[in-house]
This record gives C-alpha cells, sequence and structure tokens, in this order.
C-alpha cells in the first residue's frame, strides 16, 4: 500500500504520526524541487534517514523543516539498517525547536546561497571554536553557504547556526552568489520589461508562500523594488527584489524553497519563461513604476538631478562575481586584483584589463555585463 500527497496539505508531523500510530512499517519519499530525501519507518519508529549526503538524525531534521513539498509513503518497503535511536516524540519536539531556530537564523543570513567573504576590519585577536575555525578555513570568497556545509559533511541548519556566530562577531561577512544569474540579460531589458519581470519574480515567491504563509516583509519587497526603481537604480532595484523575496521564502519555509524559489528566478531571468513575461503585455503595470505617457509638446531638456553616491564596494564585488564567471578559476589572479582595488581609479584599470581578456577568448557577453558597470566607475 502507499500514499502520497503534499506536504501544505499533510505536513510531515502527521504523518509520522498516522504511520506510528499503526504501526507500519515503509519509506516516506520527499520531493522538494530538485532535492529528495528518505524517512525509513520500522513497526511505527523513525529508524533512518538520508537527505542528499546526510544519513541519521542529521538528515531527519533536515527534512522534517520542509513545510512544502510532495511526498509518497510506501508500506513495507525495505527499510535500511537503523541509524536513529531517538524516539519519535524527541525526534519532532527537537525538529520543532530548530524550525524556530531557522527563522532566527534567517533573520541574519537570509540565504544559503549566499558567498561567505572575509570582513576587512575583523579583529585579529578573537579565538575560534573548532567548529568556527573549520568553516573560516574553507571560506574562499567564492563558494556559497550551501557548498561550505556540503564541503564539511555537515547539514545546512548546523552550518548555519556556526555561520551566524562568525557574522555577529564580524569575522565574516556575506555577498551575493551572482554565478547562476545571467546579469547581461537583464542589462539588455528596457525599463518596461525589467518592471514586468518584477512582477513574475514576486508572484512566484507569492505562489510558495500561499496565503497560509503570507509575509509581510515580501510586500515590503516589491516597495523597496519600486522606490529603487524610480531612483534609476533600476538594477540594483532588481537584484534587491530577488535577494529580499528570497530571504522571506528562506525565513518561513526553509532553504529547500529557497533555491526552489532562485531556480525558477534563473529561468526567468535567462529566457525560460521569457515568452510568458513578454505575453504579459496586456497586463496592466503597477501605479507606482508606470512609464510616463508620451507628450506632443516638444521635449526639454531635464533638469539634473543630483546623482547617488558612487557604492565601490557593491561594484567591486559585481566585477569580482563577473569576472569569475567568465575566467573561472583560472581567473583568480584578476579577480583577487579587484577585490583589493581600493580606489575607484584603480579599480577601473585592473576591471578593464578583465574586460580585455574576456574579449579576446570570446566571452563578449560577460565583456559587455563589466562594460556596463565600469560606465559608473567612468
Amino acid at each position: 500500500m502507499a500514499f502520497r500527497g503534499s506536504l501544505a496539505e499533510l505536513p510531515l508531523t502527521d504523518i509520522l504520526q498516522l504511520v506510528a500510530v499503526s504501526s507500519k512499517t515503509g519509506v516516506i519519499t520527499l520531493h522538494n524541487a530538485d532535492a529528495r530525501g528518505e524517512i525509513h519507518i520500522d513497526k511505527g519508529r523513525i529508524s533512518h534517514a538520508t537527505s542528499g549526503p546526510l544519513a541519521g538524525e542529521q538528515a531527519f531534521f533536515e527534512l522534517a523543516r520542509w513545510l512544502a513539498g510532495e511526498f509518497e509513503f510506501t508500506q513495507d518497503a525495505q527499510v535500511a539498517s537503523r541509524t536513529i535511536e531517538t524516539s519519535n516524540t524527541n525526534l519532532l519536539l527537537e525538529a520543532a525547536r530548530q524550525i524556530d531556530e531557522w527563522k532566527l537564523l534567517a533573520k541574519k543570513i537570509g540565504s544559503t546561497r549566499m558567498v561567505l567573504i572575509f570582513e576587512p576590519n575583523a579583529s585579529s585577536s578573537i579565538s575560534l571554536t573548532p567548529q568556527e575555525w573549520a568553516i573560516v578555513t574553507r571560506v574562499d570568497e567564492r563558494r556559497n553557504i550551501d557548498e561550505i556545509a556540503a564541503a564539511l559533511g555537515h547539514s545546512v541548519f548546523e552550518t548555519c547556526k556556526v555561520v551566524h556566530g562568525l557574522l555577529t562577531s564580524r569575522v565574516l561577512g556575506l555577498r551575493e552568489d551572482l554565478r547562476q544569474l545571467p546579469l547581461d540579460r537583464v542589462r539588455r531589458l528596457s525599463g518596461v520589461e525589467q518592471d514586468r519581470l518584477a512582477l513574475e519574480i514576486h508572484r512566484v515567491a507569492a505562489e510558495l508562500l500561499d496565503e497560509q504563509h503570507r509575509s509581510p516583509e515580501l510586500d515590503g519587497a516589491l516597495r523597496l523594488y519600486r522606490a529603487e526603481y524610480e531612483s534609476g537604480r533600476t538594477f540594483d532595484a532588481l537584484l534587491d527584489l530577488v535577494r529580499e523575496a528570497e530571504k522571506s521564502v528562506s525565513g518561513i519555509l526553509g532553504p529547500h524553497q529557497a533555491r526552489a524559489f532562485l531556480d525558477r528566478v534563473v529561468l526567468l531571468l535567462g529566457g525560460g519563461e521569457s515568452a510568458r513575461i513578454s505575453s504579459a503585455a496586456t497586463r496592466p503595470l503597477a501605479p507606482a513604476v508606470r512609464p510616463p505617457e508620451p507628450s506632443s509638446r516638444p521635449s526639454e531638456p531635464l533638469a539634473r538631478t543630483a546623482s547617488p553616491p558612487l557604492d565601490l564596494a557593491k561594484i567591486r564585488s559585481r566585477l569580482a562575481e563577473l569576472t569569475y564567471q567568465g575566467l573561472g578559476p583560472e581567473g583568480e589572479v584578476h579577480v583577487l586584483r579587484i577585490e583589493k582595488a581600493k580606489r575607484a581609479e584603480e579599480l577601473l584599470k585592473v576591471a578593464t584589463a578583465s574586460r580585455d581578456l574576456l574579449r579576446k577568448i570570446g566571452k563578449e557577453e560577460v565583456a559587455g555585463a563589466i562594460e556596463a558597470e565600469l560606465g559608473l566607475l567612468a
């Protein structure tokens, strides 16, 4: 016998209680976007779990934080050798505690796809625990939290607990992992196209959260986007919307659904759903970002407005990400030169060299994205 359904409609705790009460034996298989896990039940008791490279209790707690996804229980399926001795009751109590703790961690970390970087003004006399040292020694300012957790063989939750302390003590910082985002395509969008894309991104996050888990922070992210959009910071506005929406999804549904959200955003940005975005032409734009109506009067010169202050750190970070995206590990020396550039003139010089090299090897799209960043420095 097998039964299946949605975790949004039947939470994992209810599934486990149903199986336990009837003392059944079998395997619960969970699917969440591209993630998969199993919980093995032996005569009603949780006996084993797997989630990616994790096994045992760590895997169970990772799966217990899933609030969305699909499940299937196959009765009398062969179960693996027991790796979990803790009672069902204590496992579920600990899982509930970890869910509450994750919500607090997510407020500071936001997303497990954030890249860990060293804070330039960190104290040189700080003492680290063995767990903190294990993470610090794996920080290369390229890998995100998910990748570092996998390298350590630890759960994302346990890794984030340690990372939270390192962020609080200002040993480490965070920056966006832009490797998956086709930034060159985003830069080529018109204002109207970008606005439609922003509404699609907000819709995707709202669908994941649904009415049961709707977050006021998600609507706040859209308001922030509109404010930045109207101030002329259109590109930054879209990246900030993605980051804040992912943070909302992560804080409520956990890191797996945050990854599912970002995967769908990548499809949107990369053209996988571009036809749907283009077909949204009949959909009215939000009044706050409606483009100005054409005027029959002769155009007049616009009054010069004060330019927003140059965010050198953000430009440096984007240039480093783009250079790494185009050159890969072999271009590490170019990335390091960019990251060490302290003044705009120095950054302009080293990033121009990276752009020229990318053009020589045929990476014209990435070179064009770097060219756009250089325009902010000129």
